[in-house]
Order: structure tokens, then C-alpha cells, then sequence
């Protein structure tokens, strides 16, 4: 098992494409559709996010996807559900602000999982950067309706990020 990590790490960074099926956006029937062709597209990380699913439904979801993604390099990634991301065998979870602590996800997925977590400011940014986190999502960068009630952190904040977050940060729409 320690050899999965030492591959889902190397993997992470080496990342430039992650790749989010939100299925506030995209129909349930097309999910394993989409997943295989942002795997022809050569996506290197590919989230499933499910706001407001029951979680055996995001279970279902993240198997087909999964199913999808069978000996291809690309890293599944359940968003908010460290339970699920135990169960189908992911290779991580992503957290936001509001969920579970990450010392909590940690403790509870061990370091076998990543983790990543969202972040909306330049101190947010450094903060999760000092937790057990294995990459930071940052943004949005514009004003976007996936993230209303955030503001936008600008283009000229991604230049501090870079020079003093030393983890992956993927830059977020949403």
C-alpha cells in the first residue's frame, strides 16, 4: 500500500489538468460518458462532485466514473465524502471550508488518500498549506455562479500563492 501513495503523490506532482464533474451541472446518465472522454483528453485529476445526493448515489456515480479511469494515470477524487472515498477505494477526498477538519479526514483515510482542500483567500491559502493537506484548490479567480457568495481573489494573488505555498495549488473556477 505504501508504494499507491508514493504513485498517487508522484502522480499529483506531475499534474496540470483537474478536471471537476459536478453533477449540479452535468446530467447523472452522461457522468461515465464525460469521465472517459476527460480521460481521452488526458486529464490528470478528475473529481466527482454530488451537492445534495444521497450517498449511496455518489457511491453508484463514483464506480462508474471509476470503472472509467481502470489503469489509466489519473487520479479520482471524491469531493466532501471522506466515507466514500474509503469505501470505493479513491485515491483521495477534497474538502472544503465547511467539512470535516482535515486532521479529522486525515486521522480517519490515514495517509494511504490524499487530500486537498478548498481555499477562497490568500490566507486561507496559507493556512491549509500548514495542515496535512496534500494540495490546495484556490480561487475562484473570477466572479463565477458556481461560487456566488465568494469573491473573487484575483489574478494578482496567484503570483503570492505560488511564491509562498510550496504545495500543488490548482488554480478553481468554482
Amino acid at each position: 500500500m505504501k508504494q499507491d501513495i508514493y504513485r498517487k503523490k508522484f502522480l499529483l506532482s506531475q499534474a496540470r489538468f483537474y478536471g471537476i464533474l459536478d453533477l449540479g451541472y452535468v446530467p447523472a446518465e452522461k457522468l461515465k460518458a464525460y469521465s472517459e472522454q476527460l480521460a481521452e483528453g488526458r486529464v490528470d485529476i478528475l473529481q466527482l462532485r454530488a451537492k445534495n445526493l444521497e450517498k449511496k448515489k455518489i457511491a453508484e456515480h463514483a464506480r462508474a466514473i471509476q470503472s472509467s479511469l481502470v489503469e489509466k494515470e489519473i487520479l479520482f477524487i471524491i469531493n466532501d465524502y471522506p466515507d466514500i472515498a474509503l469505501e470505493i477505494e479513491a485515491d483521495g477526498v477534497h474538502l472544503g471550508q465547511e467539512d470535516m477538519p482535515i486532521e479529522q479526514a486525515r486521522k480517519y483515510l490515514g495517509e494511504e488518500f490524499l487530500i486537498g482542500k478548498s481555499t477562497h483567500t490568500l490566507s486561507q491559502a496559507l493556512t491549509a498549506a500548514q495542515e496535512p493537506v496534500d494540495y490546495i484548490a484556490f480561487g475562484p479567480i473570477f466572479k463565477t455562479p458556481t461560487k456566488p457568495d465568494y469573491l473573487p481573489v484575483g489574478i494578482e494573488s496567484i503570483a503570492a500563492v505560488k511564491e509562498r505555498i510550496k504545495k500543488p495549488v490548482f488554480l478553481s473556477e468554482g
